[in-house]
């Protein structure tokens, strides 16, 4: 969704910074995601096409979408490919405000020992509600679901109601 498509369907936004567009009141868009946890990285297998051969995809143009509740950020993510906790830290920075829930895909399916472990303690130690989809993988929903009634597998029809 480019500029020229935003005017022509009469959304409104305003640029914050380089990193964010509000769309609403409570509504954020959040790309070019730092990168401060060394143990998210990115597939090799992943490459972009250019004139000149393919190269590595850093995935800088990835997006997410974090809505403003009363009782935290609500992140909506697609699937997370520079990494969950940097994307989660990218928006509780930006937006100075603590996260409720996370919802979507982690891209944890790629993920093993320490590292897997870490985002799964990271979730579990500071996320209210935990709804992960697509991309998180077997073996990371599973260890997710340790975090009870907080946890669940966030798929078409699933809902979620954040006062």
């Amino acid at each position: 969704f480019d500029e020229d498509y935003l005017k022509m369907n009469g959304i409104n936004y305003s640029v914050i910074a380089n990193q964010i567009n509000k769309i609403s009141d409570s509504v954020y868009i959040i790309t070019s995601f730092n990168r401060t946890h060394m143990d998210e990285v990115i597939n090799p297998r992943f490459k972009i096409k250019k004139p000149a051969g393919f190269i590595q995809d850093d995935f800088s143009d990835e997006v997410m979408i974090a809505i403003d509740t009363p009782k935290g950020l609500v992140i909506v993510l697609g699937c997370s490919h520079p990494g969950v906790k940097n994307m989660i830290d990218t928006a509780k920075t930006l937006l100075n405000k603590p996260v409720h829930a996370v919802l979507g895909g982690t891209h944890l399916v790629e993920s093993r020992g320490e590292s897997l472990q870490k985002s799964i303690n990271y979730m579990i130690d500071g996320i209210n509600i935990i709804g992960v989809s697509h991309c998180t993988g077997k073996e990371a929903m599973a260890e997710l679901s340790r975090a009870g009634e907080r946890y669940f597998h966030n798929r078409t029809g699933s809902s979620l109601f954040v006062e």
